[in-house]
């Protein structure tokens, strides 16, 4: 073999080997890319779960919360209806119903404000309307059945009666 044979072995060797070293970079940079993609989609995973599940834990409660509420307005139609009897059972029927509200108050529940607010239909539910030159159009007059939010989200709606201006007549 002669020597130009010799160096064009040895340049087309020197071509193969950079070539095989452009390539395994190559490769190299996609598997590193591709490694940095699903750590970044693997944490977006893991940040997305640890906020469900702050998101559960936080409303874990919302369904015996709501059904407490029954109990907690029988509580109170009970107080309105006991005014006549023994100063003491209404006492202890007071403390009982206080401690139970201030638990679930504890937990999270807080009552819609109603009278005097403007009627709002994302958390009053009118069942009734009155004519009243005494309040505002929309305001809400009455409560009929109080509503509650329950860390922050609507557990139920308030149902209420609210305020229609009275309409004047052409004859008047």
């Amino acid at each position: 073999m002669s020597e130009k044979e010799k160096k064009i072995i040895e340049e087309k060797k020197k071509d193969i080997k950079r070539k095989k070293r452009v390539s395994l970079s190559k490769k190299l940079a996609e598997c590193t890319d591709s490694l940095l993609r699903l750590r970044a989609e693997f944490e977006n995973s893991r940040k997305r779960l640890e906020r469900e599940k702050a998101e559960f834990v936080k409303y874990a409660n919302y369904e015996l919360i709501r059904e407490l509420l029954v109990v907690l307005d029988n509580f109170e139609h009970a107080l309105k209806s006991l005014g006549g009897h023994d100063k003491k059972v209404v006492e202890g029927i007071e403390i009982i119903y206080n401690q139970f509200r201030n638990i679930l108050e504890k937990e999270g529940l807080e009552r819609i404000k109603t009278k005097g607010e403007k009627f709002d239909p994302r958390i009053h539910h009118a069942v009734m309307q009155e004519e009243s030159s005494e309040h505002s159009e929309d305001t809400v007059i009455e409560e009929i059945q109080p509503g509650y939010r329950f860390r922050g989200k609507l557990i139920r709606a308030a149902m209420v009666k609210v305020a229609k201006n009275v309409q004047m007549t052409q004859s008047e």
